[in-house]
């Protein structure tokens, strides 16, 4: 807080002498001026208040608050034009109070409101500092130049060299050099897309199908369904078998791709679920779902009701199979 007390006094003396000079014109420039500058100044100095001297630097050199401004990015002008707006409101409602209020209620009530928006100015000069302390730690205290070595001094990365076999069409070696890369980082989602995409351009369809399943399951540990219904729906076009490598995957695929608004690309995935997986445990999910496919969406009701009555006879417990037999009772108009 002293740090502070020489930066503050210079902008009153500031605003004091525009209004002088200037007029009415003068104070409104000086204190437009101010308003500017105080936050860059309380970001400055409370980032260097281990020291007076430092604080003092800190909180007057051009060079610092210019740093300090920027460091702000988009939010520092509307810190700016709201500590602007306070302190003319703040100057306003004190000149109508000077003239109604008693002169002992007027020192207390003048000292309440400019103490309240020196502590709103603080706050938002805070949560400025806050939200981009990283920047303004290294905007205020630059870290010192670093002399890069010369590209040629310097191996290739595995990236620039991945670039370099693709500008020279040489698919196989690229598609080689990622493949080492996602067995080292096997749940690396960009690493897996770059892999995917090359094997796609070399035409290779087992490689492919074999990166389909993987990638399946990296995109949807990644949160990324959406993805991964592509990725699912261009393995079908290479394999009508395809399947992936996890079946426990199949629902939650299949549920994505009805969101994506590709029912029948769900129905694909589900397809045979009960001849590949006769004793899985989401054999039930999957048949009702796939009813609720073939009712609300395609509107195929007969084999959606002839699904349900067999989930409901032969699951009458699980979930599903309750689920079912609500669906078929008479009262149930839709799913």
């Amino acid at each position: 807080m002293i740090a502070l007390l020489p930066p503050l006094l210079a902008y009153s003396a500031l605003v004091l002498a525009a209004g002088a000079f200037g007029g009415p014109e003068g104070a409104f420039s000086g204190s437009f001026l101010v308003a500017l500058l105080l936050p860059a100044t309380l970001l400055a100095v409370g980032r260097r208040y281990r020291t007076l001297a430092r604080g003092l630097a800190s909180g007057l050199l051009p060079g610092t608050l210019r740093r300090a401004a920027r460091a702000g990015r988009g939010g520092y002008p509307l810190v700016g034009i709201t500590v602007l707006l306070l302190g003319g409101g703040t100057t306003l409602l004190l000149d109508r109070l000077q003239g109604q209020l008693p002169a002992e209620f007027f020192l207390p009530a003048s000292l309440f409101l400019v103490a309240y928006t020196c502590l709103v100015i603080f706050r938002m000069t805070g949560s400025l500092a806050g939200r981009h302390q990283e920047v303004l730690g290294s905007a205020l205290s630059p870290q010192p130049k670093v002399r890069r070595r010369a590209r040629s001094d310097s191996a290739p990365t595995t990236q620039e060299r991945i670039r370099t076999l693709l500008r020279e069409k040489r698919l196989g070696e690229a598609a080689e050099l990622l493949r080492q890369e996602v067995v080292t980082r096997p749940t690396d989602p960009n690493r897996w897309e770059q892999y995917y995409r090359i094997l796609q351009l070399s035409g290779e369809r087992e490689p492919l199908i074999a990166a389909s399943r993987a990638f399946l399951t990296v995109l949807l540990r990644a949160g990324n369904p959406r993805r991964a219904v592509e990725v699912a729906h261009n393995g079908l076009d290479l394999d009508p078998e395809f399947r992936p490598a996890n079946p426990d995957q199949i629902l939650p695929l299949a549920r994505a791709a009805r969101r994506c608004g590709r029912p029948r690309l769900a129905l694909r995935l589900m397809d045979r679920f009960a001849h590949h997986y006769p004793n899985h445990p989401g054999f039930p999910g999957v048949i009702l779902l796939s009813a609720k496919i073939l009712w609300a969406d395609l509107d195929r009701k007969d084999q959606a009701q002839s699904l349900l009555r067999s989930l409901a006879r032969r699951f009458p417990q699980h979930p599903a199979g309750v689920a079912a037999h609500r669906l078929i009772a008479p009262r149930s108009r839709a799913m």
